[in-house]
């Protein structure tokens, strides 16, 4: 019955009539169901049970992919399903848990305006997990997380969304340690990008609730705008120093180049850098390009050019050849690729690994998860910022008002929206002198174009990271 990717529906399985009875029993036992927990008879849906297993392999209230359309059968039933949540809606009380009724979600790929070149290829465009909470107080709410391998959607489809029905909204940390003990702490990177788009909904739902932007149920806002990154994609010197002109005009004041290509190209595309933006802040980031001997080499030689960090020199997984770099150079470090989860923010501090770390919301499993991880941080000195994916409206605001509130977040953020093609969303984040205004609607503040959301749909990851003009090329990291 499973109908995730490309299995057949029950339609397909077991033909109209007695699928359509499958799922008239589907739901006479959730019926039951809430009727237990109604009586004080507990979780309705805990993780396992047949119930549950058959909820998710109908599609109901979530879009597996490959996003077919439901079975005939299916339909009406998603429509009882919405009148039983019209039910929950009717019983909820002030005071009493908001919980979530109902996920979709949508899998959506943003072409870029051109093509963004870095040291593990060329990507054309980004692929972004949208979802959708219901709750049983009338409020919805909104996340979104990077979906950069095929199996983030299928663990948002098959254990997130309906793990997270009847889930109390407020409860994110549990539902973050409840997935990745459902069997996926083997595979955390996968399972924390699934889980950050429902995390950021409920946060999204918890602030239209009371009325208040995320910022202040974080203790407030500690700046009054967030800076924001300039950031840079090309191996060509003097294409470099065309392109951050254009950002200099529009008032930035921090510049973030890609480097990791060649020796001789990364010190050239300091120096136009440096050249170029004349004092101001200037980051590298090299992407893993580099071995341990090549690190040593290059940071004398780009010491010169006095950047504020070198981003990730070496393979995300070699905390020790960090920490000698950190050592010894006089070069700050920053690491990003191998900061993705709270546990690897803690080694990177034990280890003395880095100068600087680049948190991602979507990468941490969400918004509480990197306010925890700059706490950590922010113990031991070390300042943070943000990396960025090429996020769309409702990412962006979730990370400005992080930056917003969290003290020790002290750096310009990244981001990729200069070279978005479009957005969900009719009032995004803007842009202005290289600043973004801090959100102050409720929740994330942003509101969603479903439309669009629709226009965008896909079923499959887009943007390879490779070079489709040269067949034959693949990465070389550490490249020298």
């Amino acid at each position: 019955m499973e109908r995730a990717l490309g299995h057949a529906g029950p339609v397909e399985q077991f033909g109209e009539a007695q699928a359509a009875g499958r799922c008239g029993d589907a739901f006479k036992n959730l019926d039951a169901a809430r009727q237990r927990l109604d009586a004080g008879g507990g979780m309705a849906f805990p993780i396992g049970l047949p119930i549950l297993r058959r909820h998710r392999q109908l599609g109901l209230a979530h879009h597996p992919l490959p996003y077919r359309r439901p079975a005939p059968c299916c339909q009406s039933h998603k429509l009882e399903l919405s009148s039983m949540s019209s039910r929950r809606e009717a019983r909820h009380t002030p005071g009493g848990a908001m919980r979530i009724t109902r996920v979709d979600h949508w899998l959506v790929r943003m072409p870029f305006t051109e093509d963004i070149l870095w040291g593990s290829g060329r990507r054309i465009g980004t692929t972004r997990l949208v979802c959708r909470i219901e709750t049983d107080a009338g409020i919805s709410g909104w996340g979104e997380t990077i979906s950069l391998i095929a199996n983030v959607p299928a663990v948002f489809a098959d254990i997130v969304a309906p793990l997270a029905i009847e889930y109390p909204v407020s409860d994110v940390e549990r539902l973050h340690r409840h997935v990745l003990g459902a069997g996926f702490y083997h595979h955390k990177r996968a399972a924390v990008m699934a889980i950050a788009a429902l995390e950021m909904a409920m946060w999204d739902a918890l602030g239209k609730k009371a009325g208040q932007p995320l910022h202040a149920l974080w203790g407030g806002k500690w700046r009054k705008d967030v800076e924001a990154a300039a950031y840079l994609f090309t191996n060509e010197p003097a294409g470099l120093t065309e392109r951050i002109k254009g950002f200099l005009d529009k008032g930035y004041e921090t510049f973030k180049v890609k480097i990791g290509f060649d020796e001789r190209t990364d010190i050239a595309l300091a120096e136009a850098a440096r050249n170029t933006i004349g004092d101001r802040a200037l980051r590298l980031d090299v992407n893993g390009a580099w071995t341990p001997g090549t690190a040593k080499r290059q940071l004398e030689k780009l010491a010169a050019f006095d950047p504020a960090y070198v981003e990730q020199p070496l393979e995300l997984d070699d905390l020790a050849g960090h920490a000698a770099l950190v050592a010894r150079s006089s070069v700050p470090i920053a690491l990003d690729e191998s900061a993705y989860t709270l546990a690897d923010v803690g080694n990177i501090i034990r280890a003395g690994a880095a100068d600087v770390v680049l948190l991602d919301p979507h990468e941490a499993g969400g918004l509480w998860q990197t306010i925890k991880a700059a706490a950590i941080c922010e113990a031991v000195g070390i300042p943070v910022t943000l990396h960025s994916g090429a996020e769309l409206a409702l990412s962006q605001s979730a990370y400005i008002q992080l930056a917003a509130s969290i003290p020790n977040l002290s750096l310009a953020i990244d981001t990729e929206r200069a070279y978005l093609g479009g957005d969900i969303s009719p009032n995004p984040p803007v842009l202005q002198h290289g600043r973004f205004a801090i959100p102050e609607g409720p929740g994330l503040g942003v509101e969603v174009d479903v439309e669009a959301l629709e226009r965008h749909r896909v079923d499959g990851i887009a943007g390879a990271y490779l070079d489709t003009s040269r067949k034959d090329w693949f990465p070389i990291k550490p490249a020298y």
